[in-house]
């Protein structure tokens, strides 16, 4: 098992350096509808979660179990470097106005914003509220809003935060929802009747 993992990611070294990929991957590109063919080898060592076009349709992001994001330039057909994570991924998404970043955020309550250029985490969103569930964006690109799950004894609780992308704070975490694990027991009050009956 161990000699075939060795050998699989011998390959993939291999094929960095001779800048090919073996494997094909076809996409159809929104706008033209054609055929893309992509010369990757394996994305992923584990399953792949899921795969996010950017919004200008250059590139295909590809995120897995394996703690890794992919990025693939279409138009080159080329994988620019991997970005390494210290958690599973829970949910990308390309920034709203500029494919060149892309939000990442995971199991461990972090959320950081990539850029693709120089392959760095240029900003690090952290309030330590359970794995990240999904990231969306405010109309103008300036503001993002996070949830959270966070598991406490016999209860969920679901933060939603406003964060301002440029400071890194959060704007509200006023946002809380507390929803029990299990059905809870409502005591229900008998209407009393009406007087003089």
């Amino acid at each position: 098992m161990d000699e075939e993992r060795e050998k699989e990611k011998e390959r993939e070294r291999e094929s960095v350096s001779k800048g090919k990929r073996y494997a094909y991957c076809t996409c159809i590109s929104m706008d033209l509808f054609i055929r893309v063919s992509l010369q990757l080898t394996s994305l992923h060592l584990v399953a792949v979660r899921d795969v996010k076009w950017s919004q200008q349709g250059h590139f295909l992001l590809f995120y897995g179990y394996d703690c890794t994001s992919r990025l693939i330039d279409v138009k080159k057909g080329l994988e620019t470097p991997i970005f390494r994570e210290d958690q599973i991924v829970g949910v990308i998404k390309f920034g709203p106005f500029n494919s060149n970043i892309f939000f990442f955020g995971g199991s461990k309550a972090h959320i950081k914003l990539w850029d693709i250029r120089n392959g760095k985490a240029v900003h690090n969103y952290n309030q330590n509220l359970g794995s990240i569930l999904d990231v969306e964006f405010t109309m103008n690109g300036k503001q993002f809003i996070s949830s959270s799950d966070v598991s406490g004894s016999n209860a969920n609780e679901n933060s939603i935060i406003v964060w301002d992308v440029s400071r890194q704070v959060p704007l509200s975490n006023q946002l809380s929802i507390l929803c029990p694990n299990s059905t809870p027991t409502i005591p229900v009050k008998q209407p009393r009747p009406p007087v003089g009956s």
